[in-house]
């Protein structure tokens, strides 16, 4: 295939092709981020501002795991146990910490 094809033309073609799918996982990213930040305001609308006494909190909350979790899904970004397990204790205390303000 080398030989019979142009290589200036055959470098032409494959950065263009990795450019492209470089740019499309950037703005699959951007997209995760941005709906990201959207469930985090829901959780922290729910938590913080309505409180878990609301009669409708826990299908509130059952929504916005789901739409985080089919976010995941459709960006297929998956949790990295190396990540979780170096920040799991700053988590937790952290995680201690938001259930004393929760409602």
């Amino acid at each position: 295939m080398i030989k019979s094809i142009n290589i200036e033309l055959l470098l032409v073609i494959t950065q263009t092709l990795f450019s492209a799918e470089v740019l499309f996982y950037f703005i699959k990213l951007c997209y995760y981020k941005f709906q990201l930040d959207k469930i985090c305001k829901e959780f922290q609308d729910i938590f913080f501002i309505r409180g878990l006494s609301n009669d409708n909190a826990n299908v509130l909350l059952l929504n916005i795991t789901m739409d985080y979790e089919c976010l995941k899904s459709f960006c297929k970004i998956a949790s990295s146990s190396k990540i979780f397990f170096k920040n799991n204790k700053e988590w937790s205390e952290e995680w201690t910490n938001l259930l004393k303000k929760i409602k």
